[in-house]
């Protein structure tokens, strides 16, 4: 009896044999099964019983879930037409600094292109938050306020760049405690110490260095998390994984600090971490350059080649 690719197997037969391993004649009007199928056919071959990949009654995707193409696979492989999903999360970004300009403008002395909030607006979209560019702010109190007072109304979380350090133009943390709630400000961290996280209204706040490191790192181990929390993620642990360092480094104890790497193998597939070759948080080049970050625990005073280093992929960051 011949079954097409997919089709129902009728009650009694319990194997089907693929039709490359048999004989058929010219009109159809037999089929012999070859020598090398016979020997090895048993029973339920190339069948697929029904419920062996998903039984009734069983969880296909738990609540928390981030929706992949493989997961909307399965869900529509089970005739399952829409699912419930918890809307994206507004937010909106934006950088302070008089010193800021546009790319493409002409600089006049002083002054640098910006380039924080094309990072965040692209670490944002990989995490489907539907984002609003609210553009630079001058160093101007009114200017600030107006800002995060319009953005807060309408938004999940707003995400600044610069204005929380110690300078007088550094007007955010002034800002957010007139307005609403400083939660707190400063981490023992490095890069990012002078990040703040506050709320203005139902609107969270979160204030990330000025330096491009510092607000890729803070981003990536502080607002990332927070963001797939108001999602509905389920926490998880970013990616660690054991790394030999080839590289000499010694600071001052007391933060927890992350250095740019770049891990290759060796030929006994053991993982082994370079470092870049300045550790300053302005320098952006090294996150282009890096593959991942190194944790250094706040009572670390030194990295020598070989000691053991714990490696975090940008991969498991969300970010390729």
């Amino acid at each position: 009896m011949r079954i097409t690719a997919g089709g129902v197997v009728p009650d009694g037969p319990d194997a089907v044999v693929l039709q490359e391993e048999c004989r058929v004649a010219a009109d159809g009007s037999w089929i012999e099964i070859g020598p090398k199928a016979a020997g090895r056919l048993k029973s339920g071959e190339n069948i697929r019983r029904r419920g062996e990949d998903v039984r009734a009654g069983s969880t296909l995707l738990p609540r928390g879930s981030r929706l992949r193409p493989q997961d909307v696979a399965l869900a529509a492989g089970q005739g399952i037409a829409a699912l419930e999903v918890v809307r994206p999360v507004r937010v909106a970004v934006v950088s302070t600094g008089d010193e800021l300009r546009a790319p493409g403008e002409t600089l006049p002395p002083g002054a640098i292109y910006e380039s924080n909030r094309y990072a965040l607006i692209g670490l944002l979209r990989r995490l489907n938050c539907a984002v609003t560019d609210l553009g630079i702010l001058r160093d101007e109190r009114d200017e600030v306020r107006r800002a995060l007072e319009q953005a807060s109304a309408t938004h999940d979380v707003l995400v600044t760049s610069g204005g929380v350090s110690v300078g007088t133009a550094d007007l955010l943390k002034e800002v957010i405690e007139a307005l609403g709630t400083l939660e707190f400000w400063r981490l023992a961290i490095k890069p990012g110490k002078p990040v703040a996280f506050g709320r203005i209204g139902e609107c969270l706040i979160v204030g990330l260095p000025g330096n491009p490191v510092s607000v890729m790192v803070a981003f990536l181990l502080l607002a990332r998390p927070l963001l797939l929390k108001l999602m509905g993620a389920e926490p998880a642990e970013p990616l660690r994984l054991s790394a030999l360092a080839d590289f000499h480094f010694r600071r001052k104890p007391g933060r927890r600090e992350w250095l740019r790497v770049r891990v290759r193998f060796e030929r006994d597939h053991q993982p082994v971490a370079s470092v870049y070759h300045t550790n300053s948080s302005g320098a952006l080049s090294s996150l282009s350059w890096a593959d991942g970050l190194v944790e250094l625990p706040e009572e670390c005073a030194s990295v020598a080649p070989g000691n053991t280093v714990e490696y975090l992929p940008f991969d498991g960051l969300g970010v390729k």
